[in-house]
């Protein structure tokens, strides 16, 4: 499993201590690592899972991740190998079967929530012995003005443009009437100290789809 500090990929021993470090940080009185068989309740739309220790079961949180995290359906297993509920995943973020610091997936109220830099549940509100948050707010919802703009959505630039409902279909539209091709869509690099790949399941996360009904009003729009 990858683990990363600030978009880059650590490795060896320095890989090892910040999985360690980082599993104490969440739970303290287990020597580092979560507690196994520990199951969760709630009306997550799959049932409670246990959860799974990611530095002795890595093989068997891997392909839970495999199982849930692909399958069109809300809930996900996280990289600490605990089993995330329908709400949760409903609000923390980055969209279905995964988690970011900023909303996606529930068109203009996800641009909403952006725009007004609402901070997603999970890690965007997780406090450190100081009581700051570990991500600082240029790293929620759009950065700025020129975020909105760039195309690529939220802390993304490149690419079509996205998070903006009607707009960012417009824009396409023009962007494709104009004969302009999507240049690679890419992060813009994070300000804050945290490793994001924890929460983001960087293997199994679920993959973007074209929206058919998206498709079609480009066609429409297009005269096609």
């Amino acid at each position: 499993m990858a683990i990363y500090r600030n978009g880059k990929r650590l490795e060896g021993d320095e890989a090892e201590k910040s999985m360690k470090a980082h599993m104490a940080r969440f739970n303290p009185s287990g020597g580092g690592n979560p507690q196994e068989a520990k199951r969760s309740g709630g009306s997550n739309g799959k049932g409670g899972k246990r959860s799974y220790d990611p530095m002795t079961e890595r093989d068997l949180l891997e392909r839970a991740q495999a199982k849930y995290n692909t399958d069109d359906r809300y809930g996900y297993y996280n990289n600490r190998g605990q089993w995330v509920g329908f709400f949760q995943d409903a609000t923390d973020g980055g969209g279905m079967n995964t988690t970011d610091t900023f909303f996606k997936g529930a068109g203009p109220i996800s641009t909403l929530l952006n725009v007004a830099k609402i901070r997603p549940s999970g890690m965007s509100r997780v406090r450190n012995d100081a009581g700051d948050y570990i991500v600082p707010r240029a790293d929620i919802g759009f950065r700025n003005l020129a975020d909105m703009t760039d195309r690529g959505g939220p802390q993304y630039s490149g690419g079509q443009y996205e998070g903006g409902g009607m707009l960012s279909a417009v824009g396409n539209t023009l962007d494709t009437i104009g004969g302009r091709k999507p240049t690679e869509r890419v992060r813009r690099d994070r300000t804050g100290d945290y490793d994001a790949n924890f929460y983001i399941p960087s293997t199994y996360s679920q993959p973007n789809r074209d929206n058919s009904k998206k498709k079609e009003l480009l066609k429409f729009l297009m005269g096609m």
